[in-house]
C-alpha cells in the first residue's frame, strides 16, 4: 500500500513560507505520491517551520513535539527555516536529517519519494487555501473582517480608499497570483537569523518574472504579489536591480495590481529617483518598507544602513504621487540600549504610514543582538508593545476616517 503524506507549514502568516509549502504539495502530488489534509491519516507528516521569532520557533516545536506524542509510529521529516536557525531547539524532539527552505530534493529523498517522478517543477504555485486554516487566530479574524468590509464597500457601491487597498492586502490570501522574485537577501541584520537559513540573495531571471505576469494576466488573474525576502536587493547578484525590474512590469498596458512585500529602506534610498516616479502608478496598491526603528542609532546598532528620518520624508513624498498607494512597516520594540526617547521616535514615525505591525524584540540564537549589552526586561517591552499598539490603532483610525472623508468628498457633486 502506498504511503500517505500530510504537509503542513508552521507559520502565522509568512507569505513565503505557505507558497513553499504550496509547491512541496503539488511537486509531491506530481510525483503520483497521496497527499492527505490531516495528520491522522498519514504515514509520513512533513512539518515546513518558521523561525522568525521565538513565538514562531515555540509554536513549531509545540506542533512537532504534539504529533510526536500522539503518534509515534507515524515517519516525521521537518525542514523549512527552523532548523538552520535554532537546530538545538528540535534536539529534544527530533534527531533525524532537515531540509533547507525550497529544497525539494532533500525533502524527497527524506520522505522517500523519487524526485525523477516530477514531470516539471512549478515554481510559481499559489497559496493553498487549506493552509490558511492553520493560521493563527488574528489571521483568520482579519480575513473574516476583510469578507465584511468589502460586502459593505459593495453596498455603497464604491471604493475607500486608501483603506480598501489597506483591507485588500493585509493578509496572505489566494486572490493574488504570487510570484517570487529572489530568495535571501544582502543584509547582517544584527537581531535577524533569516539569513542563516536562505542565504545571500538569489534572483530569477527579469525576463522570467515579466513573462509569469504576462501569463497570469492571459490566464485572467489581476492581482499580483512579488514575494522576496528582501525584494529590494533584487538583482544584486547579477548585475540588475528592482527599479528595472518595476520599469518592466509596469510597462505592460494592462489593467492589473500589485503589492511589493518588503523592501528593505536602504534600496529605496539608493533607487529613489527612480523609484518614486514608478510608484506613482496606482497599480502599485501596497508596498512593506520594514523601517524597524524611528531612531537613527537604533537602526544603525541593528547594522541597517539608512537613516530613518530620511525614509520618512519619503513617505510623505510617495502619498503626494499615489494617493492610494499603502504604505506599511513593521517596528521592533525593546531593542537592547533602546531608550525612551528612542522608543518615542519609533512611536512619532507610526504616523508617516498607512499600516503597520509591532514585534517585541526577541533574542534568536546565534544573532548578535543577543549577545548585547542592556537587554531590556520583559515588563519594559510588553509596556513599549501594548503602547505602541495604542498609537498603531489610532493611526489605522485616521487612515479609516480619512478614507470615508475621501469616500463621501468623490461622491458629492460640484456645483
Amino acid at each position: 500500500m502506498s504511503k500517505k503524506y500530510c504537509v503542513i507549514s508552521t507559520t502565522e502568516g509568512c507569505a513565503t513560507n505557505l507558497v513553499e509549502n504550496s509547491q512541496y504539495k503539488n511537486s509531491i502530488g506530481q510525483a503520483g505520491a497521496q497527499l492527505v489534509s490531516n495528520v491522522e491519516e498519514a504515514d509520513v507528516v512533513i512539518y515546513n517551520t518558521c523561525g522568525y521569532s521565538q513565538q514562531m520557533e515555540d509554536r513549531a516545536v509545540g506542533e512537532i513535539k504534539k504529533v510526536r506524542d500522539l503518534y509515534p509510529e507515524k515517519k516525521i521529516v521537518v525542514g523549512g527555516c527552523l532548523p538552520s536557525i535554532n537546530k538545538d531547539s528540535l534536539k529534544d524532539i527530533y534527531d533525524g536529517e532537515t531540509f533547507r527552505p525550497g529544497d525539494i530534493k532533500k525533502l524527497f529523498s527524506l520522505s522517500d519519494i523519487d524526485y525523477d517522478l516530477i514531470p516539471e517543477f512549478d515554481e510559481q504555485i499559489g497559496f493553498d487555501p487549506n493552509d490558511f486554516s492553520s493560521l493563527s487566530f488574528k489571521h483568520r479574524f482579519l480575513n473574516s473582517v476583510r469578507n465584511i468590509y468589502f460586502g459593505i464597500e459593495r453596498a455603497f457601491g464604491g471604493r475607500f480608499q486608501p483603506l480598501s487597498n489597506i483591507v485588500e492586502s493585509a493578509i496572505v490570501n489566494n486572490e493574488y497570483q504570487t510570484v517570487t522574485v529572489s530568495t535571501g537577501c544582502l543584509g547582517e541584520c544584527s537581531f535577524c537569523s533569516i539569513k542563516m537559513a536562505k542565504g545571500s540573495v538569489k534572483s530569477r531571471p527579469r525576463t522570467k518574472i515579466v513573462e509569469e505576469i504576462r501569463s497570469g494576466l492571459q490566464l485572467g488573474k489581476k492581482k499580483f504579489w512579488l514575494l522576496g525576502d528582501d525584494i529590494g536587493c533584487y538583482g544584486q547578484d547579477v548585475g540588475d536591480n528592482i527599479a528595472n525590474l518595476l520599469e518592466d512590469i509596469l510597462s505592460i498596458e494592462e489593467d492589473f495590481s500589485l503589492v511589493l512585500n518588503y523592501m528593505e529602506p536602504m534600496f529605496l534610498e539608493k533607487y529613489y529617483d527612480r523609484l518614486i516616479v514608478l510608484l506613482s502608478d496606482t497599480r502599485v496598491k501596497n508596498i512593506n518598507f520594514p523601517i524597524q526603528s524611528g531612531s537613527k542609532k537604533i537602526v544603525f546598532s541593528m547594522r541597517r544602513f539608512y537613516h530613518p528620518h530620511n525614509i520618512l520624508k519619503m513617505m510623505a513624498e510617495l502619498r503626494k504621487v499615489n494617493s492610494q498607494i499603502v504604505r506599511k512597516t513593521n517596528i521592533i520594540v525593546g531593542y537592547p540600549g533602546e531608550t525612551f526617547s528612542e522608543y518615542m521616535e519609533s512611536v512619532k514615525a507610526v504616523f508617516y504610514f498607512d499600516a503597520l505591525v509591532a514585534f517585541r524584540f526577541t533574542p534568536r540564537k546565534h544573532s548578535l543582538a543577543a549577545k548585547l549589552p542592556e537587554q531590556l526586561n520583559k515588563f519594559v517591552i510588553g509596556y513599549r508593545f501594548w503602547f505602541i499598539n495604542l498609537a498603531i490603532l489610532l493611526r489605522h483610525s485616521v487612515v479609516a476616517l480619512t478614507s470615508l472623508k475621501n469616500r463621501v468628498t468623490s461622491s458629492v457633486p460640484r456645483s
